[in-house]
């Protein structure tokens, strides 16, 4: 008995239009253009305090936690709130909140210390890549895994979607074996939440 699978019967993988590499920036001109920024401070971790009043919201969700495997994450920032004001964005990473490691906590727990604090240090990493994916989930140049994803697409209907980079992308960024935090929260096969 042939066991082999028909090619018809094979998912069909959509992959992102090409795009042509960017224009060439002569060396002398390089220090002042934006796509030659060095400057890293700004993915290191920063320091957020909010207070809040008795019964007052937040002003942002999390996501993630000690299930997930991939820490704690903002999902929402309600906008013109104090979380907002003090830079807060959708993919940030909490790494800790009033010296409580988040890196590795039960999702329930983050919330009750953020929910019962009344002055709320946070220590976070600003998102990385947003680029990644799209509000309108529309492929972007660095959307690695955008075959995969569209084969998940039609696999897993409205479930979200983790992606695992190439190992050819380890080198990349130091982003390690995976996609940046912001990928993974943001993304879903449907809709973003």
């Amino acid at each position: 008995m042939d066991t082999r699978i028909p090619y018809d019967d094979y998912p069909v993988v959509f992959l992102p239009a090409y795009e042509n590499p960017p224009a060439w920036i002569p060396p002398h001109e390089r220090v002042y253009h934006p796509d030659y920024n060095n400057e890293l401070t700004q993915f290191l971790p920063r320091i957020v305090t909010l207070k809040k009043p008795p019964g007052a919201q937040l002003g942002f969700n999390i996501r993630g936690g000690k299930a997930s495997q991939l820490g704690i994450f903002i999902s929402k920032v309600i906008p013109d709130s104090d979380a907002h004001r003090a830079g807060l964005q959708e993919g940030d990473q909490v790494l800790a909140v009033n010296d409580v490691d988040f890196q590795d906590i039960e999702h329930s727990k983050a919330v009750e210390i953020l929910k019962t604090a009344r002055e709320i240090s946070m220590r976070i990493i600003i998102a990385k890549r947003r680029e990644l994916c799209t509000r309108d989930l529309q492929p972007t140049a660095l959307q690695v895994e955008s075959a995969r994803a569209s084969w998940l697409a039609l696999r897993e209907a409205s479930q979200e979607i983790v992606l695992s980079a190439p190992s050819w992308l380890s080198g990349w960024g130091g982003w390690g074996d995976s996609l940046p935090a912001a990928f993974y929260i943001n993304c879903t096969v449907l809709g973003v939440p």
